[in-house]
């Protein structure tokens, strides 16, 4: 799902993606001249005519303005083009699973209607089967939670003979469930361990 959020969002959890610094600098930029010119008395404007109508601490304000415009402009130029160096260095990145060409839909089903399991997985493989007849799918599936979401279930483990974890030390993880074939959907390849 697309969409632009302007407060804090219950879709994404995102806030307002507007920052403090084009906050103050939009605020200082617009009112600092403003009140320059309210300070200017109009008798004088008009008898000087043609010659400039700013002081010569206008001027100085007028001038550190401009160099504040430069820097501000320069920084937030400086911050694109990290931003755009770190995505490119994400897009590089070998996450384990084709990224292209899969399409992931949102499902959420009625917790009244679907209370047993059972109606629940038979509304997955209807879907599922529906969506592989459709024209251009090569496979469907369905996933609990999609790779790298921060939500997830996770679950208590021990490694059988292994030492048990000391206090403190996690000894849980994130688990999703999936219908058969999910890996194979998003193309996922076994990796070795070296061991």
């Amino acid at each position: 799902m697309s969409h632009r959020c302007r407060r804090r969002c219950s879709i994404c959890g995102c806030s307002d993606s507007r920052s403090p610094l084009s906050i103050v600098t939009s605020v200082a930029f617009s009112l600092v001249p403003a009140w320059l010119a309210s300070r200017v008395s109009l008798q004088d404007a008009l008898q000087q005519g043609g010659r400039s109508s700013v002081g010569g601490g206008g001027r100085l304000t007028r001038d550190a303005l401009v160099v504040l415009q430069v820097a501000a402009a320069l920084v937030l130029l400086a911050g694109a083009g990290l931003m755009l160096r770190t995505l490119a260095n994400l897009r590089a990145i070998d996450v384990g699973f084709r990224t292209d060409h899969l399409l992931s839909i949102r499902t959420t089903l009625p917790a009244i209607r679907y209370r047993d399991p059972q109606k629940r997985l038979a509304f997955y493989e209807r879907v599922t089967a529906g969506a592989r007849r459709l024209p251009g799918v090569e496979q469907a599936a369905y996933i609990s939670m999609l790779p790298f979401a921060s939500q997830g279930n996770s679950i208590f483990f021990a490694i059988e003979g292994g030492v048990p974890p000391k206090p403190g030390e996690p000894s849980d993880a994130l688990y999703r469930v999936g219908t058969p074939g999910y890996l194979s959907t998003i193309g996922a390849r076994a990796r070795s361990t070296g061991a």
